[in-house]
């Protein structure tokens, strides 16, 4: 793993809408110039002294300089709302990386992943690592709770997940 979360400023330099409520965001770092992190990590963005929001690296270790966040902003919380006002040239504080939810580079097993929703984030930084450094064999399970709209809203994530193989693992709704 990376050495120790460092404070960070970085600079958005695009926002995009993956679907209504998906949100994401490039940043280029300023302080420190990279990131070093392991795929699956994240990072967390300071609103006052006691109060943080955590967003997943969506962006694969391969470019240190800038990273990608992905966010629901369904909830219309304090952090969805932040996360929608996000523009080109907006300066932003965060502590990183965090987290332990990374393969190992020695790992051989075939893998499963299985995501909820924006839960996708992290294995989808994994996978894309995975697969420009070799990867390990894996299947994905993704899952919504909204039967009626899952195709529309995961259609990207799913084709995001997909392994090298081009496979991907079903959409399995829930009510």
């Amino acid at each position: 793993m990376p050495a120790r979360p460092a404070h960070c400023r970085a600079r958005v330099t695009a926002v995009r809408a993956l679907a209504p409520a998906i949100l994401e965001a490039d940043l280029a770092l300023v302080e420190p110039p990279a990131l070093a992190f392991d795929a699956g990590q994240w990072v967390s963005v300071p609103f006052g002294p006691k109060l943080v929001r955590a967003y997943s690296i969506a962006s694969t270790p391969r470019t240190p300089s800038t990273i990608t966040l992905c966010a629901d902003v369904r909830p219309d919380g304090l952090g969805s709302r932040w996360f929608r006002a996000l523009a080109p040239g907006h300066e932003v504080e965060l502590k990183g990386p965090l987290g332990g939810f990374v393969v190992a580079r020695t790992e051989t097993r075939r893998l499963l992943f299985v995501a909820e929703e924006i839960g996708i984030v992290p294995i989808r930084s994994i996978l894309a690592d995975l697969e420009e450094t070799g990867p390990a064999p894996s299947r994905v399970r993704v899952s919504s709770h909204r039967v009626g709209r899952r195709g529309r809203r995961h259609g990207r994530a799913r084709r995001a997940a997909r392994d090298r193989r081009g496979r991907a693992g079903g959409l399995r709704g829930r009510r």
